[in-house]
Parts: structure tokens; sequence; C-alpha cells
């Protein structure tokens, strides 16, 4: 599927992003490399797939915590209820 400038700026005002006018053609390229992938996919019956790139899988690391007085995202208090922690920038 060809996507064109015009189809670039159209979406990106959709979505809200900025993108620079220099990178428009650039962003298309990409937007119809994923189409066309995706069509693949869309396409594919089953099986086995063909080789791919190769993947790596990143360690499972538990990492500290950047300053105390931070809330996990599933804190459960004494009462048993759930906090949730504010969103930044959600109303």
């Amino acid at each position: 599927m060809a996507v064109d400038p015009a189809t670039v700026r159209e979406m990106a005002m959709l979505a809200r992003l900025a993108v620079p006018e220099d990178r428009i053609e650039a962003v298309a390229g990409e937007m119809e490399r994923i189409l066309n992938f995706m069509g693949e996919i869309a396409r594919w019956e089953g099986g086995e797939p063909e080789d791919g790139p190769p993947t790596a899988r990143r360690p499972d690391k538990p990492t500290p915590m950047l300053s105390e007085g931070l809330m996990p995202a599933e804190h459960i208090d004494d009462s048993g209820s759930v906090t949730v922690p504010p969103i930044k920038g959600a109303s």
C-alpha cells in the first residue's frame, strides 16, 4: 500500500504528532513498509515461519527504585484497597 506525504501529514494531525517537514518522505516510507509487512502477516496461513532476523531477549532483571517514596502501581493498602498513583498528564 503506497503512503504519500499528504497521508502522513493527515495521520500526524489526527494523532497530534509533530513530524518535521524534512522527515515526511522518510516517515511515509516507514509507514509503507509497516503496512506491507502487516499485509504479509494477514496473508500467512500458519505453519512454520520462514527464517527471520535473529532475535535477542533482554534478561529480566529487577531494577532498583530510583528514589525513596515511590509506590508500586499495584499497591494494596492495609484495608485491602488498591491505590493507583496519578498518571502524569492524565486528567
